[in-house]
């Protein structure tokens, strides 16, 4: 066309310098894409490998805004979160350690009991006739005869002990009750977490929708205006003003789409549902 008379040749220098800047952009996101690998392998203590590539997944999932409600979400993350078990039980602990503060005031009984022998080789035989000790007494006979068995009771009633008791008592009464505390936060906490996720799939799922009316927008202008630019009636500022629009409208809409994806995992995680990326 710059050569027939019909564009100035301004135009065709503009698109070439269009052209190059392109060019150069994917050199440099080539090389933002070389050193993300590199960060990658550097914190996760791998040596670089230049074959190294992130296995990308096939997500053929459909885009709906059919989520589970937040009630149902959070009843079920009571029962599946560890950190609302771990809780539950530290309350059930605590109570159990009010009830072992207050054995303390119960009597405590003793039993106990023994049974012994032994042996000595001065231990000899009386013989009354001579009145003389004569050979040592046998082991056998020894450990027989020198048995001997006791049985002892031990009755312990505290009342004077300075009120030491008491005071564990209450102690374990108030770790009882931040424990019970402690448990109605991590709900709350829980609850609260879980309200935001939802929220933020909700959003995520809204914004996806309207980057995609607004890409169906940005396509049906690049077409217009591209068969304008083809036949001159349209010129190089317009033409690269509406590609980039359009490239900007598809990057939005992957970015949407995956943030929508990753919200929803979020929910599947509180659900306990493992985490994958087959649909």
């Amino acid at each position: 066309m710059v050569e027939a008379g019909t564009l100035a040749r301004g135009s065709l220098l503009e698109i070439q310098a269009q052209g190059s800047r392109e060019e150069l952009s994917v050199i440099n996101y080539e090389n933002l894409l070389d050193l993300a690998y590199l960060d990658l392998l550097q914190i996760l203590d791998l040596e670089f490998d230049d074959d190294m590539e992130i296995e990308i997944p096939e997500l053929t999932m459909e885009i709906t805004n059919q989520l589970m409600q937040v009630k149902q979400v959070y009843e079920t993350a009571l029962t599946t979160q560890p950190v609302v078990k771990r809780a539950e039980l530290q309350v059930e602990s605590s109570y159990k350690s009010v009830s072992i503060a207050q054995g303390g005031r119960s009597p405590v009984l003793g039993v106990g009991g023994g049974w012994r022998t032994n042996y000595s080789n001065q231990f000899r035989k009386f013989d009354p006739e001579s009145s003389s000790f004569t050979n040592v007494i046998s082991f056998g006979d020894q450990f027989k005869d020198n048995q001997s068995q006791y049985l002892g009771f031990n009755l312990s009633i505290p009342i004077f002990n300075g009120y030491q008791v008491s005071t564990m008592i209450n102690k374990a009464k108030i770790n009882a009750a931040n424990s019970e505390y402690n448990f109605e936060l991590t709900k709350n906490t829980l609850r609260k977490e879980i309200e935001q996720a939802y929220n933020e799939a909700k959003a995520a799922y809204k914004s996806y929708v309207a980057t995609e009316s607004s890409l169906n927008s940005f396509e049906e202008s690049f077409r217009y205006t591209e068969q304008k630019f083809n036949v001159g009636l349209s010129n190089s500022v317009d033409y690269n003003i509406a590609k980039s629009q359009l490239t900007s409208a598809e990057s939005e809409l992957l970015r949407a789409k995956y943030d929508y994806i990753f919200k929803t995992k979020i929910l599947d995680f509180y659900m306990g549902k493992p985490l994958t990326l087959q649909y």
